[in-house]
């Protein structure tokens, strides 16, 4: 009987060590990544429209959004409000801009990794 249970206590001892992982694992999940993409853009959308409201829209001060895509950098001028699209996208991860032209508002809708900076600037 002792032997028996020595035995058995020599294996359970050795069992979890060849149950062990050696060496590099790598795991590509391809919805995980989805997934992980989107969780990162919706918070890069809220500290984008966070750090908007540090900025005051006056008649005096134009605000300017510059994105880049392709290494072009575009900028959107005359900018009121910047705000996540979490009523139309879930997870809000889109960001949407009114910008002001004349007397006319229009809406910009934006993925938060195409911007570069938010400037803040008098108006000419």
């Amino acid at each position: 009987m002792k032997h028996i249970l020595i035995s058995l206590a020599a294996l359970a001892v050795l069992s979890p060590l060849n149950a062990q992982i050696k060496g590099p694992l790598t795991i590509n999940n391809p919805t995980d990544i989805e997934l992980q993409t989107k969780i990162h853009a919706s918070a890069l959308a809220e500290q984008w429209a966070d750090a908007f409201k540090v900025f005051k829209a006056t008649p005096g001060v134009n605000l300017e959004i510059v994105t880049s895509k392709d290494g072009l950098a575009l900028t959107l001028s005359n900018i009121h409000t910047l705000e996540t699209t979490d009523t139309i996208t879930k997870g809000g991860n889109l960001l949407y801009a009114v910008q002001r032209i004349g007397n006319r508002d229009y809406t910009v809708v934006l993925d938060p990794r195409q911007i570069c900076y938010i400037r803040q600037m008098k108006a000419d």
